[in-house]
């Protein structure tokens, strides 16, 4: 009965929690864990300092990837504008002073690769008319060219064609196409009313 009424004395609660707090702090002040080492205010600060360089850190790199992204945005905008026509190189001239024209007959060989490398399409002969408007790809491209010439012709991913088979072409190989061209033989045909533009 006595203990509980010496527990119950405010003087004695106040002796306990300081007891308490004592040891809770400063019973083992060489283990660097202990909780009053850890309340060190030297501690606190260094901790502070710490954390703040951290968060300076991954708000740079976190400005660093926003920069980088809008930079990426901005180039790939800046090729899509300008890549949007096709680049032509002759490979062989081909034979003799003729060139094709429009109105031309042409028979043509060509392969179609993505820019992996892989074919896509490889046709022996076709037979072309140029101006005619029905392989609108294919007879642009050639015009000028003599017999046995080849030209390769880089295609952009977003060029702009009404040749339907290019078109489904390009929707599966967003890196762009990449054409060889062989004019196998051609003939003029002077009483033709196509014009080419």
């Amino acid at each position: 009965m006595k203990v509980f009424e010496i527990l119950r004395n405010p003087f004695v609660k106040i002796i306990g929690v300081t007891l308490i707090i004592y040891f809770a702090l400063f019973h083992d002040r060489y283990d660097p864990e202990a909780l009053g080492n850890r309340l060190a205010p030297q501690r606190i600060k260094n901790e502070l300092h710490d954390a703040q360089e951290k968060v300076g850190f991954i708000i740079s790199n976190v400005h660093l990837a926003q920069q980088i992204a809008e930079d990426n945005v901005r180039k790939k905008a800046t090729e899509q504008s300008i890549n949007k026509e096709v680049s032509l190189r002759d490979i062989e001239v081909g034979n003799g002073e003729d060139k094709t024209a429009c109105g031309d007959v042409a028979e043509v060989s060509y392969t179609i690769y993505n820019n992996e490398g892989t074919q896509l399409i490889f046709k022996e002969k076709e037979k072309v008319i140029i101006g005619s408007g029905d392989r609108e790809f294919l007879e642009k491209n050639i015009v000028g060219m003599a017999q046995n010439g080849v030209r390769e012709i880089n295609i952009p991913n977003n060029f702009s064609t009404s040749d339907k088979e290019l078109i489904k072409m390009l929707q599966f190989n967003r890196s762009g196409l990449h054409c060889q061209i062989t004019i196998l033989s051609f003939a003029h045909n002077p009483d033709s009313k196509l014009t080419c533009k």
